[in-house]
């Protein structure tokens, strides 16, 4: 419409309308003109006025106290403003992408267009004409600003200020932690003692390696530090070294920065001006020189070989018998160094636990005068996991408290979580900055989940197979809950809350004892971004009200995991602003295909859902999913999907794609993985309808940092090493992984070879092989020389007689054999002699042995003097 000839022909209105009604229909026409055309401004406006809102409240939770009620409320009114902002920028960001996206398949003409599955009415504009939809958002805005205007004349009537409320010490992700010292209060460290002699003993004699190194390495807060100082301040290392230097490392430093606190070390805390590396290694040099030190660097992180080495130069000008004591988490950060003794620092025991969190709550020592709380402290230190720090902190929350209900209630069952899966949730809900970066959202957030668990707001709980669980301590938990108010809401028994427009997170709490589940509790929480539905146990639900996501359109997460739902409503696809939906363990079977106008989606979580039989056919439009989530247990084989949608290689974007089925004729190919950077788990199945290895080298997986993967054949085939036109052998080796890999699982592979790769020694990371029904091979290749292969299960291997030459192994601790009745012994010998000691040297580190159906087997005789080894054999 050209508002322009509008206007003029206002002019030309019959003369009988009163003037009056003429100049107010001129005027309205003028209105609705400026109001339409000014859009892009008051956009620009908002989206400004949105930044300056989030830099106030950022001031205000990370820096200020803020006790006034009053302001309290203020706040709360001003991130409610705050977040309408953001939901109706997103809203208009996502059309304006789309209308782009939409164009782009206009002008590549009909031959290349292809059909969308997202719609305008999902995105709350309907079909409307144009003019209408860019009125109705500036109508919004308007009222957002109107909103604003009257929260800023209240600031005036509340006479705030920006430097209001007391400042408080900054802190978070950028802050490293604090440097450690040397000093330390030897009475208020518990066990170790044996550690602490057992390191002396190794720093106090004549090894005849120049510079060697001690490293103590384990979790967060087991106590490396802690054992550090013990060592450091023993009479016997004291005396021992000539010089003794400490120098504690936080996050971010380098070995200018390094070398130049050794050098202020050892000049008692004298500043050290030279800038320059060079010059700073040659007075090192001088520093050191002829004198026997002693250096320990705490919490070393440096992971690159070029660190140690530049470093190392001018410590070897010292004095006969120098040496370096490091604490670290993992063993990358030592590895190329000259080691001497390693210590892996475990968990201290009950007793010792209890002891510290007693301390630290009753520094007065009075623990005594109330023994049930000893009683009960040894129940709630067994979920520390043997970490003095979490037992210390514990310790700290329960100060001077003798109120046993309290202590029990820091047994109350905790929420375990995964830590892949909390940062998809921060991303979802935009919580995560890149702050400049070039490193991907997954990363930086997998950095704040590290400092949480450095600052013990999480805590190590168990494992699930091979993934680590975390929780979150009782009383932190509580104190989240409490900080987090009125933001937050459990919805359970008839809580409510007065404010439901504040509410932007809620779970919703279904008890065993209720019928069915109270959807209708949460309709007028319209605000939320956040829901989660969870029960005391598995939540008996198996469907969701269409009236749901009507109600609650601003939604951002979505979390039905563990539940009984077989399907959704195909109003989940007017959920624009979602990222995140949680499916895991559900009854799910299909998806309606409107979940394909989520345009915004990053994570579809689908994992164990083993009633799901397929995809939604216009999976490939969802262009911004990160993550899709297909995981099953391998173990068990479960799988009710037989393909995958067609053109998945589009979703360019994926990090994560569990599972990935070869379809035959015109499915989806294996091609389709070519252009995906994946990370973490992918099994591909139905691998016999890979044709040769030039098909298979199309997926790519050789630049890809999987770390678990697996390589099906159905074993419904007939195990031929030319199958249906597939030549397995070659299928096999273009589908060589990438040397970062940690876990290979190989099933019903019907070769008689496995490829060279298999057993190539680059696999520096390689931890767990498993071979399973691979019925036509009758040898292994040369796995022994993977140098961190540490579990090996082979399974139905029924052409093989013997494991071949068995050298190697150097790092094996758990080896499995089932279902392989023609295995007559594990090595290859001459003359018919069994293999003697020199042999079973080359096992030094086998732990267990399970053997089943391997009724011809003949283990050596030697295997029953290893009082080390646990051998489980079926009668």
């Amino acid at each position: 419409m050209d508002w322009n000839n509008l206007l003029s022909k206002a002019a030309s209105i019959p003369n009988f309308l009163p003037d009056k009604l003429v100049d107010w229909l001129v005027s309205l026409a003028q209105s609705e003109y400026s109001l339409i055309c000014g859009l892009e401004d008051e956009i620009h406006k908002l989206r400004r006025t949105r930044e300056r809102i989030h830099s106030l409240l950022t001031d205000a939770e990370e820096r200020r106290y803020i006790e006034d009620e009053s302001v309290k409320r203020w706040l709360l009114e001003l991130k409610d403003v705050a977040f309408a902002a953001d939901e109706l920028l997103d809203r208009q960001q996502t059309q304006l992408k789309l209308s782009s996206l939409d164009q782009s398949s206009r002008e590549a003409g009909p031959s290349r267009k292809r059909k969308r599955s997202w719609s305008l009415h999902s995105l709350g504009l309907g079909h409307d004409p144009v003019l209408l939809q860019r009125r109705r958002l500036a109508i919004q805005i308007a009222k957002i600003k109107e909103r604003f205007q009257e929260i800023a004349e209240a600031r005036k009537n509340l006479r705030l200020e920006a430097r209001d409320g007391r400042r408080r010490g900054r802190t978070g992700e950028s802050s490293p932690p604090s440097q450690s010292v040397a000093s330390y209060e030897r009475s208020r460290v518990v066990g170790r003692e044996d550690k602490e002699a057992e390191i002396v003993n190794a720093l106090t004699s004549d090894h005849g390696i120049l510079v060697p190194v001690v490293p103590i390495y384990g979790a967060p807060g087991i106590g490396k530090t802690t054992l550090a100082k013990l060592v450091y301040n023993d009479a016997q290392v004291e005396n021992y070294f000539d010089l003794r230097i400490w120098v504690g490392l936080s996050k971010g430093f380098d070995v200018r920065r390094v070398t130049k606190e050794i050098i202020e070390a050892v000049d008692d805390g004298e500043k050290c001006n030279i800038s320059s590396l060079d010059a700073l290694l040659r007075h090192l040099i001088c520093k050191v020189r002829g004198r026997k030190f002693l250096l320990v660097l705490d919490n070393l992180w440096a992971e690159n070989f070029q660190f140690w080495e530049t470093l190392r130069l001018p410590l070897l000008a010292g004095g006969k018998e120098s040496k370096v004591l490091i604490t670290a988490r993992n063993e990358v950060v030592w590895r190329g160094m000259p080691t001497l003794h390693l210590i892996h620092l475990k968990g201290l025991n009950v007793d010792d636990c209890s002891n510290l969190l007693l301390d630290q709550a009753f520094p007065n020592g009075c623990s005594s005068q109330h023994p049930n709380l000893e009683e009960i402290s040894k129940r709630i230190v067994e979920r520390c996991q043997g970490s003095p720090l979490a037992a210390k902190l514990l310790g700290c929350l329960l100060y001077n408290v003798t109120d046993e209900v309290r202590w029990e209630d820091m047994l109350n069952e905790v929420y375990e979580f995964d830590r892949d899966e909390l940062v998809r949730l921060w991303m979802a809900e935009d919580l995560i900055q890149r702050s400049g970066s070039r490193s991907t959202l997954e990363v930086i957030g997998g950095r704040y989940f590290d400092n949480l668990l450095w600052r013990s707001f999480f805590e190590v709980s168990g494992s699930q197979g091979q993934k680590q669980k975390y929780r979150m301590p009782s009383l932190i938990h509580d104190l989240a809950r409490l900080v987090s108010k009125p933001e937050s809401l459990v919805v359970e028994h008839d809580v409510s809350c007065d404010k439901p427009e504040w509410v932007r997170y809620a779970s919703l709490l279904h008890q065993n004892n209720q019928g069915t589940v109270a959807f209708d509790k949460l309709y007028r929480y319209e605000k939320l971004r956040t829901f989660k539905l969870y029960g005391e146990s598995r939540v008996p639900v198996k469907h969701v009200p269409a009236n749901l996501f009507r109600k609650l359109t601003c939604l951002q997460v979505l979390d039905l995991s563990f539940t009984e739902i077989e399907e959704l409503p195909d109003s989940v696809g007017d959920l624009i602003h979602l990222r995140y939906l949680g499916l895991y363990g559900t009854e799910i079977q299909r998806l309606p295909e409107s979940v394909c106008w989520l345009y915004n989606l990053q994570t579809l979580e689908l994992g164990e859902c083993y009633r799901l039989r397929e995809l939604p056919k216009g999976t490939s439009y969802m262009v911004n999913l990160r993550h899709l989530g297909l995981r099953v247990d391998w173990e068990t084989g479960a799988n009710s999907m037989t393909s995958m949608p067609q053109r998945i290689g589009k979703l360019t974007s994926l990090r994560t794609l569990s599972r990935f089925i070869v379809s035959s004729e015109d499915g989806c190919k294996v091609g389709e993985l070519e252009d995906l950077n994946l990370r973490g788990d992918l099994c591909i199945s139905k691998l016999e309808n890979v044709v040769d290895e030039t098909d298979a080298q199309e997926a790519n997986l050789s630049r890809k940092r999987i770390d678990n993967l697996k390589l099906q054949w159905s074993d419904a085939v007939n195990p031929t090493a030319q199958q249906g036109g597939s030549d397995c052998e070659g299928v096999i080796a273009g589908l060589r992984p990438h040397i970062t890999l940690k876990c290979l699982w190989i099933e019903n592979y019907p070769g008689s070879n496995f490829p060279d790769w298999v057993g190539d020694r680059s696999f520096l990371h390689l931890e767990t092989l498993r071979l399973s029904c691979c019925k036509n091979c009758e040898q292994l290749p040369l796995i022994g020389q993977l140098p961190r292969l540490r579990n090996l299960w082979i399974k139905g291997m029924h052409g093989m007689r013997s494991m071949g030459n068995f050298v190697g192994f150097q790092s094996l601790e758990k080896l499995t054999l089932s279902d392989m009745p023609n295995l007559e012994r594990l090595f290859e010998v001459e003359g018919c002699e069994i293999p003697r000691l020199p042999e079973l040297s080359i096992l030094p580190m086998l732990e267990k042995l399970e053997i089943r159906n391997c009724q011809n087997l003949i283990l050596p005789p030697e295997f029953d003097s290893r009082h080390d080894l646990i051998i489980d054999r079926d009668p």
